[in-house]
């Protein structure tokens, strides 16, 4: 079975405003709120279904926002010394 891909967002902690995420998504998708960080995201479904990292994770400069197989990120957000990681808990339902 392939490694199932998730997505990480951690804007208060490396997003800078740069907006390149915006810039690169084709379909203006991203928003960012009051503070200027990104708070809204959706995945790049045709670059994934091409085998690539959705946009606005391939060109985030500070890499803030990371694209990969779930377990990857959440040994990396342990690593990096989160304490707590959205979503870590929660059940994981697989497509199909």
């Amino acid at each position: 079975m392939a490694a199932r891909k998730s997505l990480l967002i951690s804007p208060d902690v490396k997003c800078i405003g740069c907006k390149l995420c915006v810039t690169a998504c084709p379909f203006n998708v991203p928003r960012y709120d009051t503070e200027n960080k990104i708070a809204k995201c959706h995945l790049c479904s045709d670059r994934q279904a091409a085998g690539q990292a959705p946009a606005c994770a391939k060109v985030c400069a500070t890499g803030a926002i990371r694209y990969g197989a779930r377990d990857a990120l959440l040994v990396f957000a342990r690593q990096a010394g989160y304490s707590k990681v959205y979503g870590e808990k929660e059940e994981v339902k697989q497509d199909g």
